[in-house]
């Protein structure tokens, strides 16, 4: 069995340098977690959700499935209902190309652990109905092939 490594990106990891040298040392798996970075000692709004889709678009082309884990339904941890901006912040983010969400308050702490997951479920069910033809080609071109194509 091959113990597999998964990284977690925030503020000090999410460069391209540091995420090339991290995947020539063999990580498996990257993690993007910026929910606990208050947004002003990180970098610029635009800056930020700039730099995790280029993540993901990156690890999607090295072939290494991408996490994400940003308080996906943070209005949970206290309230049975999501509101539509996290709705939509799951959408755009299942849209960048991501392989996973990852809920924790929402999970370990939240006032409906099963409704949170339920409505995770929802939101990924009306993402692949309506909204999988919309990826990129890139994105879903295995690397081999693109790096063939050259």
């Amino acid at each position: 069995m091959k113990v597999q490594i998964l990284c977690t990106l925030g503020p000090s990891s999410l460069r391209p340098d540091v995420i090339r040298r991290l995947d020539e040392r063999g990580v498996d798996l990257f993690r993007v977690n910026l929910s606990h970075t208050p947004l002003e000692a990180v970098a610029p709004a635009i800056e930020l959700i700039h730099g995790c889709s280029t993540v993901v678009r990156q690890a999607n082309r090295w072939n290494r499935p991408v996490f994400v884990a940003t308080n996906l339904l943070e209005s949970m941890v206290t309230s049975r209902r999501a509101t539509v901006a996290e709705a939509d912040d799951i959408a755009n983010t299942l849209m960048d190309g991501v392989h996973g969400l990852v809920l924790a308050a929402e999970t370990a702490i939240g006032v409906d652990p099963v409704g949170t997951v339920d409505m995770v479920l929802r939101v990924v069910a009306a993402f692949e109905r309506w909204n999988m033809s919309s990826l990129l080609e890139e994105d879903r071109t295995p690397l081999a092939s693109v790096v063939a194509a050259r």
